[in-house]
């Protein structure tokens, strides 16, 4: 309904995170594809470098994960600070892991380096 009004998908909240990163955190896919259709920043981070990508993985909601991946979340976006680094080279893993499992092509939309 809000978005059928014109809502602004890329408000934060205080922690800096969207509507999509509270979707990929709760595993609702529906909600995420809604919110992508409208428009929202699929590598949005937040306050301490979080994007949905890593907020789904986290939460083990394997189709919202596979869900980004196939809608190009990118898991390879420079970072702000070492621990940033270390958690995105991590998520690189998840990433591959995940791809493997559900078959993803090699050249699906990540990059991986």
């Amino acid at each position: 309904m809000l978005l059928a009004k014109n809502a602004n998908v890329g408000c934060t909240d205080n922690e800096s995170r969207t509507a999509l990163h509270r979707a990929a955190a709760n595993g609702q896919k529906v909600a995420a594809k809604v919110l992508l259709k409208s428009k929202a920043n699929i590598n949005a981070q937040d306050k301490t470098g979080n994007r949905p990508l890593a907020l789904a993985a986290a939460g083990n909601h394997d189709a919202v994960v596979r869900f980004l991946l196939e809608s190009d979340a990118d898991a390879d976006l420079a970072d702000e600070d070492e621990e940033t680094k270390a958690r995105d080279k991590h998520m690189d893993q998840i990433a591959e892991v995940f791809r493997e499992v559900l078959q993803l092509p090699k050249a699906s939309t990540i990059a991986l380096e």
